[in-house]
């Protein structure tokens, strides 16, 4: 009852603008940038000529966390974790992914994981980031593994928040915005409309706790996809089918493993979550209860502590050899 009510709001948004006429603006990459791209945030060219928007914090002289969010979303989603207790100790590193934030859109609309990979690949080596904990969320977290399996030497651990990249169940699990990107008629709106209740709406699906969808939090993820050339890029993405999930080689994963993940998550339920952990050796599964896609927002000191206590297991003791 709770998801379809979301979608009639999702769905009414969209219509009502239609009905309106109205059409909402794309937003200059320059005006965003200067709203959202200030210290810490820093931009690096890549040496594919790509421009990937970062930020750099916590401790400098510790062990790297490079951290990889979700579809539609930003390296805003990792704020709670880069100010929180981890920060005293690891050098937090997170990045827009490309077509996302600030960093560059895809030549072509090639949106496909060889490309995302390419683009991770390329940021890391531009960091001379030599070993990392790579962490990541949603489409970030099956962009991750999939790293982990082709760049096995550059990883300490590996953590997986809400991952996707195992087949689902049914056709039902799907994220409502995917269905919605899907339908001939509403993805040729969403070129021209993009109302806030929507997003909203979108936002409200995604989570358990819905006391954490701020006015900022909507307000800066719909000036991302009002991005000058950022709708025909999400459709095309959203629309572009993914090469199939190479789920028979998670074993081959020699990196720690850490796998974080909402109960209640409705974009990539929790079955998920136990594909991961049965099938990667050197695993271990922590379960959010009340808590959806993004426990980084939702339970954000919980899940840091748990995580903070993860990578503290596999760090040398002293007089350990």
């Amino acid at each position: 009852m709770r998801r379809f009510f979301i979608f009639l709001l999702l769905l009414g948004g969209i219509l009502f603008g239609a009905f309106l006429g109205i059409r909402d603006a794309d937003i200059p990459y320059d005006t965003l940038v200067e709203r959202y791209g200030q210290p810490p945030s820093q931009f690096i060219e890549l040496a594919s000529g790509l421009t990937a928007h970062y930020r750099d914090q916590g401790n400098r002289q510790g062990p790297v966390l490079l951290l990889v969010h979700g579809s539609n979303a930003s390296l805003y989603t990792w704020e709670p974790w880069a100010h929180s207790e981890l920060a005293l100790h690891y050098r937090i590193v997170s990045v827009d992914l490309l077509g996302h934030g600030l960093s560059s859109l895809a030549p072509g609309y090639d949106y496909s994981h060889t490309n995302y990979e390419k683009f991770l690949e390329d940021f890391v080596r531009a960091m001379n980031l030599d070993s990392f904990t790579l962490i990541g969320n949603s489409m970030g977290g099956g962009i991750a593994w999939r790293y982990a399996l082709t760049h096995p030497d550059d990883l300490d651990a590996l953590v997986l928040v809400d991952a996707s990249g195992i087949p689902r169940q049914g056709d039902n699990d799907e994220a409502l915005v995917y269905r919605v990107a899907r339908m001939p008629l509403l993805k040729n709106l969403l070129l021209h409309i993009l109302p806030r209740d929507t997003v909203k709406a979108q936002l409200l699906d995604a989570v358990a706790r819905g006391e954490i969808v701020t006015e900022d939090m909507v307000t800066r993820i719909q000036a991302f996809l009002l991005r000058e050339g950022r709708r025909e890029a999400t459709l095309v993405r959203m629309n572009t089918p993914w090469q199939a999930s190479p789920v028979e080689r998670l074993g081959e994963i020699a990196a720690p493993t850490l796998i974080l993940w909402g109960a209640e998550d409705t974009w990539v339920p929790v079955h998920g979550a136990h594909v991961f952990d049965e099938k990667i050796p050197n695993s271990n599964l922590i379960l959010y209860d009340g808590v959806g896609h993004i426990p980084m927002e939702e339970v954000p000191a919980t899940s840091a502590a748990d995580l903070a206590a993860f990578l503290k297991a596999l760090a040398p003791q002293p007089g350990s050899e």
